[in-house]
């Protein structure tokens, strides 16, 4: 199609001002100002692509993506989706805002990633190079963070700093133990320093 286009059923919207779809293979392209909407997620971009049979997608530049049932945006310009097995990458200019009990929370980082584990029962989050996060009373900056549903520990690399509530904290390594979305108790290894 050459041209503002709209495509829709019981459930799925979207729009673009180019591109194609393979009948047989299952496989599209749009470009353009592409859009893709459901009841709960919407997604924006300049272009995007989608594979139905596998459920894979991905979208490029100026990728803005919304789930309303997990108060969660992703923004960034290269966004790479996967089902099975489950894998979200998001790069260039990566960031994460998360709502909870309406307190934003903003992750930044050169590379997001979220997959199962090798059991494939937990999730396990990953941000890399350049990680910065700040919400109402913490502030940090860290050269990457790890952390697996498994055991629910937030793993921070690269010297980390937290500034959190009038007080710094820094070392070479820190752990988290978060239980119920709050930080419990926190754990510092080589250097381990709280300026208060």
């Amino acid at each position: 199609f050459f041209g503002p286009t709209e495509f829709y059923n019981d459930t799925n919207y979207m729009y673009a001002r180019y591109g194609w779809y393979n009948t047989e293979t299952e496989i599209s392209m749009f470009k353009h100002d592409a859009i893709f909407r459901n009841p709960n997620q919407t997604i924006t971009c300049d272009s995007m692509s989608f594979d139905r049979l596998r459920e894979s997608g991905t979208a490029y530049s100026n990728v803005v993506a919304i789930d309303t049932t997990q108060n969660l945006m992703v923004t960034g310009d290269y966004v790479e989706i996967h089902k099975e097995p489950e894998l979200l990458i998001v790069t260039a200019s990566a960031q994460i805002i998360y709502t909870v009990n309406g307190d934003s929370r903003y992750l930044h980082a050169d590379t997001l990633r979220v997959c199962r584990d090798t059991s494939g029962r937990h999730r396990t989050f990953s941000a890399y190079w350049h990680v910065r996060a700040y919400k109402s009373d913490l502030q940090l900056q860290a050269d990457s963070i790890f952390f697996s549903m498994a055991d629910s520990i937030a793993r921070f690399f690269g010297n980390p700093i937290f500034w959190v509530q009038g007080n710094q904290i820094t070392t070479e390594y820190m752990e988290a133990f978060v239980k119920d979305n709050q930080l419990k108790k926190f754990m510092l290894y080589r250097s381990g320093m709280i300026i208060a």
